[in-house]
């Protein structure tokens, strides 16, 4: 059987610390973005405001059907009711392993110290999660991987985040040598930086200039102007071709039947001249023997 240890490290990856806060930093700041909520499925759009901020009040109530109550006046019951209708029962082996149904996360409950008879109230109501603000965590502010859960925070649990986390200016006090990430824009509204004023005057002053005209690759090879260009010596070479050539002599070919005759009159006077030379040679060869025979 594997060591447990080396089991879960096989499955959870190790992330540097300041990497793992400014994550959780940044799925705490999703919670107040409308469209990113309103992507998870949340129905929030009866909610007064995002997140939805209680009053301490609420760390009083210690029974589910006045969390309930609490959740209709403030357009809650919408969501968690959205939860209940998608509750469906697991497919395949996980049904026996004491997960038999699965269905969506509904709001997060974010409390603190003095939030516990409330962590009692909202735990039996299907979909609500509750969290103390001093052990959040990234699977339920973003579960799935997805930021923008509907979160419900007290309002102690409301100001401890800035001990937790401090701010862009300032350094956590609860934190060690950790500061949030400082924004690069301040107004996260692209659309309305783009129609701005100033952007606008600087893209028409850039439309206003005038566009080069569509030109077509020339061939240097019928173009003259473009081949002078390239070569310079291509004038002189068109030049030369200007000039009239000298008139060249001309060269009359015989023909074929000429050919064949003149040959065979060559061949026979060649024939006759070595039968003539080869007969003398003989006839002094016989003249030479008579002689020395006698």
């Amino acid at each position: 059987m594997a060591h447990p240890l080396r089991a879960w490290r096989r499955w959870h990856r190790k992330v540097n610390l300041k990497q793992r806060r400014h994550a959780l930093a940044a799925a705490i700041a999703a919670t107040a973005v409308t469209p990113l909520v309103l992507a998870r499925g949340h129905r929030v759009m009866g909610t007064p405001q995002l997140p939805l901020i209680l009053s301490n009040d609420v760390n009083t109530i210690s029974r589910a059907k006045d969390a309930v109550a609490i959740f209709k006046e403030f357009k809650v019951a919408e969501d968690i009711c959205r939860v209940r209708n998608t509750k469906k029962v697991r497919a395949g082996k996980g049904k026996m392993r004491n997960r038999r149904f699965k269905n969506r996360r509904g709001p997060l409950v974010i409390g603190d110290d003095a939030s516990e008879s409330l962590r009692r109230a909202v735990r039996n109501v299907p979909g609500v999660d509750f969290l103390h603000v001093n052990r959040l965590n990234i699977r339920h502010l973003a579960p799935g991987g997805h930021i923008g859960r509907f979160c419900i925070w007290t309002e102690g649990a409301i100001k401890a985040l800035g001990d937790l986390y401090g701010h862009s200016n300032a350094s956590a006090k609860l934190k060690s040598g950790y500061r949030l990430n400082a924004p690069t824009i301040r107004n996260p509204d692209i659309t309305q930086i783009i129609n701005s004023n100033e952007i606008q005057s600087v893209l028409i002053r850039r439309q206003q200039k005038a566009k080069r005209s569509r030109t077509f690759k020339k061939n240097p090879l019928r173009n003259k102007v473009l081949a002078v260009k390239l070569n310079p010596y291509a004038a002189v070479l068109q030049q030369a071709r200007k000039t009239p050539a000298k008139a060249t002599r001309t060269i009359q070919k015989p023909k074929a039947k000429q050919l064949r005759t003149s040959g065979r009159k060559a061949f026979s006077g060649l024939k006759s001249k070595i039968d003539t030379t080869a007969q003398d040679n003989i006839t002094n060869y016989n003249e030479l023997i008579s002689v020395t025979r006698y």
